[in-house]
């Protein structure tokens, strides 16, 4: 049978396989070629139905345009799925230039985890009557709700916690969260520039050694950066709770989390076991081909799952009153890269040369409104705005 000629059993083929194989088959000349296909197939089939359902929930989006900063920011987020996608078949349709693709991707996963950063911030930061975003919002509503942030373990037995007594020590752990984010979007692609230079050199012990440290030095800057996006979360977790943010967040990190440690999984664990499962003696083996094709399958199947979870976390249904605004996508990307440029300014060492050019807003919030500050968002004019935020979930 046909079959038989394509997966041969490790009980007849036992000999020829160098190691041990988890499947207990090895796949032969035939089988491969087949495989590629098959990797091609299957990761264009999921990529469409990822791009149908984002393009679904940012069109709705578009329809419902009320709330440009909010919406600019969502919309960004809810491209990470066909991104993704897109990217992963071109890497496996065009493997040679695989891991040219995989930097842009990591400039945009950087970019995305800021933007979602200033989401949760903006949440708080504007203001309804004067339709804008007052960082000064966000340090009262957090000394309001929070006296300080606590270190999750083991950090907490070394480092001390950050008071939150006053707008001052607020705003100072504002930066420290923006600056350990940011961070992650200038290591992430600059290592990754080094890492593509060392594959000219391979066979070499020395720059095998850097490759390994380098690939810490990035898990080391993801987990820095993820880990104080949760700080900011438990300092802002009660006044954010009318917008539901344990979800929205739980779609970034579980993204960033998957294809970061995946790419680690099958580099260092799963590498030599899988490559056992196919015949390398046949003039279709190529190892990096049939682990790029591997990786990128797994990517896409994820971002078809993200693809719904996002359009359910970032939900169209809170924005449907309100004036809509006039908008193309041009625009909704241009506010995003301002707003990025502003406070990536704002962390740039002064003793390299760069000038801060960002000052801060001047606002003296009425004591009525502080001592009410619970309510503040429900005394505002778009009172249905947040009544719709549950009205979304249900």
């Amino acid at each position: 049978m046909k079959g038989d000629s394509q997966v041969v059993f490790s009980s007849q083929h036992q000999e020829e396989i160098d190691g041990f194989c988890p499947f207990y088959f090895t796949c032969n000349d035939e089988c491969l070629q087949q495989s590629y296909l098959y990797d091609y197939g299957i990761a264009g089939s999921l990529c469409i139905l990822s791009v149908i359902i984002s393009i679904y929930f940012i069109c709705m989006h578009k329809s419902y345009y009320t709330n440009p900063h909010f919406q600019s920011k969502i919309i960004v987020i809810l491209l990470m799925a066909p991104f993704y996608s897109v990217i992963s078949v071109l890497s496996i349709t065009f493997h040679s230039i695989a891991d040219y693709l995989t930097l842009i991707r990591d400039v945009y996963e950087a970019f995305l985890l800021f933007t979602f950063f200033y989401l949760i911030f903006s949440y708080l930061a504007y203001d309804d009557k004067e339709q804008k975003l007052i960082d000064e919002r966000v340090y009262i509503r957090m000394i309001e709700h929070e006296k300080q942030v606590v270190h999750m373990f083991p950090f907490n037995l070394c480092t001390k916690p950050y008071k939150l007594t006053c707008p001052a020590k607020a705003k100072y752990f504002t930066y420290r969260c923006k600056k350990y984010v940011l961070q992650f979007f200038v290591f992430k692609p600059v290592l990754s520039v080094f890492l593509l230079i060392f594959q000219f050199f391979q066979g070499s012990e020395f720059i095998s050694s850097i490759d390994s440290f380098i690939r810490i030095f990035i898990a080391t800057s993801v987990t820095y950066s993820l880990y104080y996006l949760i700080l900011f979360y438990q300092a802002l977790k009660k006044p954010l709770a009318p917008w539901h943010p344990l979800l929205k967040f739980l779609t970034i990190k579980i993204t960033l989390f998957f294809t970061f440690w995946q790419d680690l999984t099958l580099d260092y664990v799963l590498k030599e076991p899988l490559l056992n499962c196919f015949d390398k003696s046949s003039p279709h083996f190529n190892e990096e081909r049939i682990l790029n094709g591997i990786e990128n399958t797994f990517v896409c199947f994820e971002m078809c799952l993200m693809a719904i979870a996002g359009g359910i976390a970032y939900s169209y249904k809170p924005f449907i009153h309100g004036e809509v605004k006039q908008s193309n996508i041009t625009d909704v990307l241009k506010d995003n890269w301002d707003t990025f440029k502003r406070d990536f300014r704002l962390i740039k060492p002064k003793k390299f040369g760069f000038k801060e050019t960002y000052k801060q807003q001047n606002y003296t919030p009425d004591p009525s409104r502080i001592s009410k500050i619970e309510n503040i968002e429900l005394d505002a004019p778009n009172k249905n705005l947040y009544e719709n935020l549950n009205m979304s979930y249900v």
